[in-house]
């Protein structure tokens, strides 16, 4: 038995001895899905439930049941979809709990009234999340494993942040809506000066704040100092993270969204069987995807959800043949204080230590 396989042994152990309720809060990539089929194995389920926020984790699911030989019948669901599948199970798998909105919660709240055993999934819990699914679920922490731990165990490999600063573009301009020359910095100081103003009129400032997003994930920047690291890096395997389709398409790389969904490709990507060096993905990949021998990671997009910030970092920390594996990953920054605050808050799960600044 394996390190990995001791672990999850250990942890199915604890979570059933504890009632068959609560949260796995298990470091990516240590095997939170093993643990739950370990779980469902030992309290003898015949019939289970898998709930999941996209397919590509329920690939995951089928790949690890397949490789586990696991026999009970599993039903398969969406939290999309999770309205028509309210009824009686032998346990509930509720993968990556951390990402379901308030909609899909109370879906659960429904499900938990007539199942009583169940366990939340998650491999980046915020302390913020973990205080909101008490107050639905009174879900408490069971298993709370770290990254860190796991680095000391031997479980994923070690990392590295770089940080790499730019500025947004003062001198190129473009129209504005109202039809107004404007350069990137006077856009984004608008934006800055319209969300102030809203936020001290009680007002809403969402529609503001996704223009200023819009406008920083495709800045100038931002793409040529991703463009400068793929040139350095042009002969290693690199996953971009890109907020836009239109920035992800712009590295002359293998690209993966919405609008250019190469599936056969993507999965020879992340098998480290395809003739590209450079995977450029969008909304994608940063869950339920293992990536076999990553070089290095590419943020050219991040917001201030710490969870959503962990899962992509943690698609590098995937243990190869090396053990001395240091994963590097490069996050591009503006020199701008929002973006900067949001990458502070997106960052808590990781040790400043090993966060380098340029």
């Amino acid at each position: 038995m394996d390190i990995k396989s001791k672990y999850q042994e250990q942890w199915s152990d604890i979570f059933i001895s504890k009632g068959n309720q609560g949260l796995l809060s298990i470091a990516p990539r240590s095997g939170k899905t093993r643990c739950a089929l370990q779980i469902a194995t030992k309290t003898n389920c015949k019939h289970i439930l898998v709930v999941y926020p996209d397919n590509k984790i329920k690939n995951s699911w089928l790949k690890d049941v397949k490789d586990t030989d696991y026999q009970a019948n599993i039903t398969y669901t969406t939290y999309l979809s999770l309205f028509k599948h309210i009824n009686t199970y032998d346990y509930i798998f509720f993968d990556e709990i951390h990402q379901t909105s308030e909609a899909q919660r109370e879906e659960i709240v429904k499900l938990l009234k007539i199942n009583s055993r169940w366990a939340g999934l998650s491999g980046s819990l915020s302390s913020k999340t973990i205080k909101e699914l008490n107050q639905y679920f009174k879900a408490k922490v069971i298993i709370d494993y770290s990254i860190e731990q796991a680095i000391k165990d031997g479980l994923i490999s070690n990392y590295e942040i770089h940080v790499i600063s730019c500025k947004l573009d003062d001198k190129i301009t473009f129209k504005n809506k109202k039809g107004k020359l404007v350069t990137e910095k006077k856009m984004s100081d608008n934006y800055s000066y319209v969300i102030d103003w809203l936020r001290s009129q009680g007002k809403s400032t969402m529609f503001a704040a996704l223009g200023r997003m819009r406008l920083i994930q495709k800045s100038v920047g931002k793409i040529e100092k991703t463009k400068e690291l793929l040139n350095q890096f042009k002969n290693e395997r690199v996953l971009i993270f890109n907020g836009l389709t239109v920035t992800a398409n712009s590295f002359g790389s293998l690209v993966h969204h919405s609008k250019n969904e190469n599936e056969e490709e993507f999965i020879k990507f992340a098998a480290n069987k395809s003739k590209f060096n450079h995977l450029a993905v969008v909304k994608i990949g940063n869950s339920g995807v293992n990536f076999i021998e990553l070089d290095r990671i590419i943020l050219n997009y991040f917001d201030s959800n710490e969870e959503n910030t962990t899962q992509k970092i943690c698609r590098a920390l995937l243990l190869d043949e090396n053990p001395d594996k240091i994963a590097k990953i490069y996050i591009i920054c503006t020199n701008e204080e929002y973006e900067r605050k949001w990458l502070q808050k997106s960052l808590k799960m990781f040790t400043q230590s090993k966060i380098y600044y340029d």
